[in-house]
């Protein structure tokens, strides 16, 4: 794959798809608990690296 590709219908002579009209936020109560423990990690790596401190791989 070279690069992102955006389809402008799901089938041929459907209406052309708007992807500005759609809701790309995603609900913290429909993410599982494996997905939920990544976004805590990542979360923490951010605050700490914006302070200079150790991230969770360095601790």
């Amino acid at each position: 794959k070279t690069g992102e590709v955006w389809w402008s219908a799901v089938l041929k002579g459907e209406a052309e798809i708007d992807v500005n009209q759609i809701n790309r936020e995603r609900s913290m109560a429909s993410v599982d608990e494996e997905e939920h423990a990544v976004l805590d990690r990542l979360s923490f790596d951010y605050h700490q690296k914006l302070q200079g401190k150790p991230q969770s791989h360095e601790l």
